[in-house]
């Protein structure tokens, strides 16, 4: 079969060849078409970090994660009369589910009531359906967010000045000196 000759350089050699005429025989490959179509100006310059994710979102087809910190982030922008006293703690962006605490018991039965109006409130500011439901955890205390406290509630209750008195004054009893 082989030479004893044969070394293994001089086997390789042979392979090469025998796959080089292969090779000519088979039809060529036609590259693949690169499918980045990033934008960068003239190409020179540096971009910025959004810029190149937003490129790079946009290029693959991606959406971006943003659902779960928006909602929380923006608590105080979608429900400004509920922001002081109910926190968002949690989103779960799977199942669609925001779980809010209020103060009371009171907002706790509220929030039970309007959950679905609540959410549908949420998405139309949001432009999309990312609530679908509601979870109300038990009552608790509310750290304020720094636009919550800037933007009080609509129905805070106004300082009331104390009531004003109706009867005068009673007359001194000084006596008077006699004449």
């Amino acid at each position: 079969m082989t030479d004893p000759q044969t070394s293994g350089i001089d086997m390789a050699r042979a392979a090469f060849r025998a796959a080089r005429a292969a090779a000519k025989n088979q039809p060529a490959k036609k590259p693949r078409p690169r499918r980045t179509t990033m934008r960068r100006g003239d190409g020179r310059g540096p971009i910025s970090l959004g810029g190149a994710i937003t490129g790079l979102l946009t290029d693959h087809g991606w959406e971006a994660p943003t659902t779960g910190g928006n909602i929380l982030d923006q608590w105080p922008q979608l429900v400004p009369d509920l922001a002081a006293t109910v926190q968002p703690t949690h989103y779960d962006p799977e199942h669609g589910r925001l779980d809010l605490r209020p103060t009371s018991h009171a907002y706790a039965a509220q929030l039970r009531l309007s959950g679905p109006q609540l959410a549908q409130r949420i998405n139309d500011k949001l432009g999309r359906t990312a609530v679908r439901t509601i979870r109300v955890l038990t009552p608790g205390p509310v750290t304020p967010t720094a636009s919550a406290a800037t933007n009080p509630p609509r129905y805070a209750p106004a300082t009331t000045p104390p009531p004003a008195t109706t009867r005068p004054a009673p007359p001194s009893t000084t006596a008077r000196p006699s004449e």
